[in-house]
């Protein structure tokens, strides 16, 4: 009985996140799906490599803008500024770069932080109103959020605070 409850509870999940992909668009305006995440976005990581058992946890802001490849193509750049801590080991205040790609639908997409102490990529899916998005860290395990903040960002705790889109 606890199996077929398991097994149902997990297909009504799957069929959930599948429907809301499913659905999902991109806001009224956007012609390049990159435009959803230009801005400045407050984020938290948190998790644990379990391979090598190694906790992390980082904080920090990132502002996204749309550049361009060699070959003129628009991409996804990030200018990163982040404080860290991996198994005790703490940096503060680092600066770098990193870059992000945004699915066609604008449902969600990928980042990469080009962290020096510590590069971390994972897949992201924006909320209904593209104020925040959830990440879920690809080259470990690990999860996190990240909130649209105004300029200047204010200071928000687990992703609580919203604003209304662009």
């Amino acid at each position: 009985m606890k199996r077929c409850m398991i097994t149902a509870a997990i297909s009504f999940l799957v069929g959930f996140f599948l429907v809301t992909q499913a659905s999902a668009q991109c806001p009224a305006g956007v012609t390049n799906p990159l435009q959803v995440l230009v801005g400045t976005w407050a984020y938290q990581l948190d998790g644990l490599a379990p391979s090598a058992a190694i906790v992390f946890a980082s904080a920090g802001q990132f502002t996204a803008s749309i550049g361009t490849d060699r070959a003129g193509n628009p991409i996804g750049r990030l200018a990163i500024t982040a404080t860290s801590n991996q198994n005790g080991s703490v940096t503060r205040l680092e600066a770098d770069a990193g870059t992000y790609q945004v699915f066609p639908d604008c449902s969600g997409g990928s980042l990469t932080f080009n962290l020096s102490s510590s590069p971390v990529a994972g897949d992201f899916f924006f909320d209904e109103e593209f104020t925040q998005v959830i990440i879920v860290i690809t080259d470990g395990s690990g999860k996190g959020t990240v909130v649209n903040c105004p300029d200047p960002c204010r200071i928000v705790i687990k992703g609580t605070g919203k604003k209304k889109p662009r």
